[in-house]
This record gives structure tokens, C-alpha cells and sequence, in this order.
């Protein structure tokens, strides 16, 4: 579906899980806060809206112990701490196209 559905996918699961952290409990069996750790591991979305919400849903699943200790099983914070190294993955956070970056290299 993409970055911006992606996020606004997390941007549901992080308000729910912020107001209130037990809810965990209700999505876990739906598979949805381990599909959204599988599309961080993955790196599937490709989009700078999916990696500006990461950190902050991250941050609501852990609020529950259920949800911190599938962030930590799955080494999701390994796979951001990749992210932020990775010159494309760096391309997308700063809104940053190819072409863009082409042009101020005057590679043009």
C-alpha cells in the first residue's frame, strides 16, 4: 500500500496504544503490531512518512511489556539503527529525492 497508508495504519496503532497501553493485549492475536515490526525490519515501506512515525510507534508498543518484549525478540531497533546509516534509507528521512541529489552534486 505504501508509506503514507503505512503510517497512517501506525498512526492509529500508536493512539490507541498511547491512550491506553493495555489494548496490546487485543491486537496482538490480529497480527497487526507484528506486521507493522515486520515492515520496519523489512524495510518494505519506502516512504520518509513511514520512518517519521517509527520511533514514536516503537515507543507506544513498548509501553506495554507484551509489546516490549516482541520489539526486543525481534531486534526491530537493530534494523533502525541500520536505517540510519543506510544512505538511501537517509535519502527518504530527509525528503530527499535521487534526482534531487543528482542536481545538487551538479551531476546534471
Amino acid at each position: 500500500f505504501g508509506g503514507p497508508v503505512a503510517e497512517a495504519a501506525a498512526l492509529c496503532l500508536r493512539q490507541m496504544l498511547h491512550y491506553d497501553p493495555l489494548q496490546y493485549r487485543q491486537m496482538a492475536p490480529s497480527g497487526l503490531v507484528e506486521a507493522y515490526v515486520d515492515v520496519a525490519i523489512l524495510r518494505k515501506a519506502h516512504d520518509w512518512s513511514f520512518f517519521q512515525g517509527l520511533v514514536p510507534t516503537l515507543s507506544a508498543i513498548c509501553l506495554n511489556d507484551g509489546g516490549k518484549n516482541l520489539v526486543r525478540s525481534t531486534k526491530v531497533l537493530h534494523a533502525l539503527a541500520d536505517m540510519l546509516v543506510d544512505t538511501d534509507s537517509l535519502i527518504l528521512l530527509r525528503g530527499e529525492t535521487e534526482i534531487n541529489l543528482f542536481v545538487l552534486d551538479g551531476k546534471s
